[in-house]
């Protein structure tokens, strides 16, 4: 069942494994961490700015979607320890830090839509049981030699980006079935290497 109203939720802690809501506030309520079997939260959070340093109580949490214009930092996200699913849209994080010395979520779907990202850390290379990746809606150029250590790989959204060559470490990305890389500013010879060399189409 998903819940939609905090209160509601509030009522029926040892219940509550869905969680839709919009926080209004420009902290992370410490009541989204009170539900011990809370395994996805869609949160719509228009003021939020900072998450709390210590989110113990997400301990369980599989399924993230966040949407934050004001939250610059989602670093401790990356370390929740059973998050497979991580989807962020229209928050803001450039630089992306990930936050070195723990342990990395399991993530297997990850997406950083319209975060504004100009560069990504050489430690993507770690999210090793990475199968999706969506960077779509972003300012990036370039990728970090790590992610060709991405082995579980299998889908990568590179669409709407600043690239004007092609990320030839993709191709050696050994599970990568599925390349989306359209609309970013690459000249008509490149556009045609592409399609000789990879036999990718590109608009």
């Amino acid at each position: 069942m998903l819940f939609k109203n905090l209160s509601k939720a509030l009522a029926e802690t040892q219940n509550v494994r869905a969680l839709k809501l919009k926080i209004k506030d420009d902290r992370l309520p410490f009541d989204l961490q009170v539900f011990p079997h809370l395994t996805e939260l869609y949160l719509e959070a228009p003021d939020l700015k900072v998450l709390a340093d210590d989110l113990s109580g997400f301990q369980n949490l599989k399924v993230l979607e966040l949407s934050a214009p004001k939250l610059k930092n989602i670093s401790t996200l990356f370390h929740l320890p059973r998050l497979e699913i991580l989807k962020t849209h229209s928050t803001p994080l450039s630089p992306l830090q990930l936050g070195l010395g723990l342990g990395l979520a399991p993530l297997r779907f990850l997406t950083l839509k319209m975060a504004g990202l100009k560069e990504l850390p050489q430690e993507m290379g770690q999210f090793s049981f990475l199968e999706e990746l969506n960077l779509s809606h972003n300012f990036l150029n370039a990728l970090p030699d790590s992610m060709r250590d991405l082995k579980n790989l299998k889908r990568i959204n590179l669409d709407n980006n600043q690239f004007t060559l092609f990320p030839d470490l993709i191709a050696k990305i050994p599970s990568l079935k599925h390349v989306s890389i359209d609309n970013n500013k690459f000249s008509e010879e490149e556009t045609f290497r592409i399609q000789r060399v990879y036999y990718l189409s590109v608009s």
